[in-house]
């Protein structure tokens, strides 16, 4: 399991860099007063579709930068207290994550994201489920292919 910051009121969450962008507005405050206002449903549904297509474009970064072994890119992408799990199933922190990334010798030459699974609780709480697919190899050049299910 990955647990990255959304934001600073959120307990589990993405991407420190996003904070800002993740907040949704309400569409008519955003386009404008002449659109007429609609249902608080059909508010929520276009609400929860923006979280939804926003998260699951973070989730696809964070593969990419996995890929390219973009730890700049990794280390905007979580929060200073994250918590998670590497692959051999050892708790990390946010150094701890990166220092691994620094000194990983599996190469990675594709990753993933399938079966993304969103669900949008309110304004400020998300969660994520899917599985992410990587192929690489190793530190003695064996392929492998790796399969990961997280929330």
């Amino acid at each position: 399991m990955t647990v990255r910051r959304l934001g600073p009121t959120l307990p589990a969450s993405t991407c420190a860099s996003e904070r800002a962008d993740i907040a949704v507005a309400r569409p008519e405050r955003v386009l404008g007063s002449r659109q007429a206002p609609r249902g608080h449903a059909q508010e929520n549904a276009a609400d929860s579709s923006a979280v939804e297509a926003k998260l699951k474009g973070m989730e696809d970064a964070w593969v990419k930068a996995l890929v390219n072994k973009d730890q700049a890119a990794v280390g905007n992408m979580i929060a200073d207290d994250f918590a998670g799990f590497n692959p051999d199933g050892k708790h990390v922190g946010k150094s701890q994550l990166l220092d691994e990334m620094k000194n990983e010798r599996n190469t990675l030459s594709s990753a993933t994201n399938d079966n993304m699974d969103v669900h949008v609780y309110g304004p400020n709480l998300a969660t994520v489920c899917g599985t992410t697919t990587e192929k690489g190899k190793d530190k003695d050049g064996k392929e492998f292919t790796r399969s990961y299910v997280w929330v």
